[in-house]
C-alpha cells in the first residue's frame, strides 16, 4: 500500500523526485559535507598538527621496521600537502622541534624525508629554525634576562632558553642525516661556545650578578655539549679538525670554573663549580676534603662532558663504515 500523503525515505535520496532537496535536514551529518565527500579546509589544518604533533607517539624506536612505517605513513601524507601547504607545514614542525625536545630526532627524521619529494623544503626549515633561534637570542640580550627577567622557581628554565637548545639539537640531527654539513654544523656550535668567554667584573658587581653570568655561560656550554651526544659520530667522521678546536675550547671553559673566584666575599677563594654545586645542595658534605670531588660527580656539564669524550674516543677508534648508497637511510639511525 502507497501512501502518496506520506513521505517515503526511499525518495529522500532521488534527485528525479520534485520533493528532493539537497539541502534536506533529514540527511544529517551529510549535510556539513560537500556532494563529493571531500574534507573541509578546517578538517585537513586539524589532519596536519595531528600527524605532526603525534610523530613517533606510542613508537618502539628499536624496531627500525616500525620507524620506517610511521615516518613513511607520515611522510607520504604529509608529501600530498607540500605543494599547497609547505610554509605551514614547515613551521609546525620547527614549532614542535623547539617544544617536543624528546622528539627532535623524529623530526629531523621527517624534514630530511620530505626534503627528498621536494628539496626548497628543508631549506625552509633551516632557516625557521635559525631564525627562532635568533630572536629567542635577541629576546635573552635585550631583556637582560639576569636583571630584568621576573625570577623563576628554583630549577625553572625560561622557555626561550629550552627552544634554543631543542631546536640547536635538531639542526644536529639533521646532520645525521646528511642535509646540513658537518663543519656549517661545527661553527653553529662555536659560535654558543663563544659566549662562554671571561667576564671582568668591578667592584660594583654584585656575587648574584656574576652567579647568574656564570650560569648562562654553563647553559651554553652545556647545550653544546649535549648536541654533540646527538651527532658527535658524524662531526668525528666529516669534521674531526673542526670538531677538536671546538672541543678544546669546551675543556678550556670547564678548567676555568675551577679557578678561585673572590667575586663571592662571603666565601673567599671559592671557585664557581663549588658555588653551583653549594647553590644546590641543602647542607655542605661533612667531610670538607671531599668537597671538590664530590662537586665534579654532580655537577651536570662535567658529566656531559666525559660522556662527550668518550663518545669521541669510540668514534675515532671505530673502523671506517662502508660508504652508503642512501645516506638518508632512517633505518640506520637507530
Amino acid at each position: 500500500y502507497n501512501d502518496g500523503s506520506k513521505r517515503h525515505r526511499q525518495n529522500d535520496y532521488n534527485s528525479r523526485d520534485r520533493n528532493y532537496s539537497r539541502n534536506d535536514n533529514y540527511r544529517g551529518r551529510d549535510n556539513y559535507r560537500d556532494q563529493y565527500h571531500h574534507r573541509s579546509g578546517d578538517d585537513d589544518a586539524l589532519e596536519l598538527r595531528r600527524r605532526v604533533i603525534s610523530l613517533g607517539d606510542s613508537v618502539n624506536v628499536n624496531d627500525s621496521q616500525a620507524v620506517r612505517d610511521v615516518l613513511t605513513r607520515c611522510g607520504d601524507w604529509l608529501g600530498e600537502q607540500l605543494m599547497f601547504q609547505a610554509q605551514e607545514i614547515a613551521a609546525l614542525v620547527v614549532t614542535c622541534a623547539g617544544r617536543l625536545s624528546a622528539k627532535t630526532e623524529w623530526y629531523g627524521m621527517l624534514t630530511t624525508l620530505l626534503n627528498e619529494k621536494n628539496a626548497v623544503f628543508g631549506k625552509k626549515v633551516v632557516e625557521l629554525a635559525l631564525q627562532t633561534i635568533q630572536a629567542d637570542l635577541a629576546w635573552w640580550a635585550t631583556d637582560d634576562a639576569a636583571a630584568t627577567s621576573p625570577p623563576k622557581p628554583a630549577g625553572e628554565v625560561p622557555v626561550q632558553f629550552l627552544r634554543i637548545k631543542s631546536l640547536v639539537r635538531f639542526i644536529g640531527n639533521l646532520t645525521t642525516t646528511k642535509m646540513i654539513l658537518a663543519p656549517d654544523m661545527v661553527a653553529l656550535l662555536a659560535t654558543f661556545q663563544s659566549m662562554c668567554t671571561p667576564i671582568t667584573h668591578d667592584q660594583n658587581t654584585t656575587a648574584r650578578s656574576v652567579q647568574t653570568a656564570n650560569a648562562v655561560k654553563d647553559f651554553f656550554a652545556h647545550l653544546v655539549l649535549d648536541t654533540v651526544l646527538h651527532c658527535g659520530h658524524t662531526l668525528v667522521v666529516a669534521a674531526a679538525d673542526p670538531l677538536d678546536a671546538l672541543l678544546a675550547q669546551s675543556d678550556a671553559y670547564i678548567a676555568s670554573r675551577d679557578v678561585h673566584d673572590d667575586s663571592n666575599r662571603l666565601v673567599p677563594g671559592n671557585t664557581w663549580l663549588l658555588q653551583r654545586i653549594r647553590l644546590n645542595l641543602l647542607v655542605d658534605p661533612e667531610d670538607k676534603d671531599h668537597l671538590h670531588a664530590y662537586a665534579k660527580t654532580l655537577d651536570p656539564l662535567n658529566v656531559v662532558w666525559n660522556a662527550v669524550q668518550s663518545l669521541v674516543t669510540a668514534a675515532k677508534q671505530a673502523p671506517p663504515a662502508p660508504p652508503s648508497a642512501d645516506a638518508a637511510d632512517t633505518s640506520t639511525l637507530f
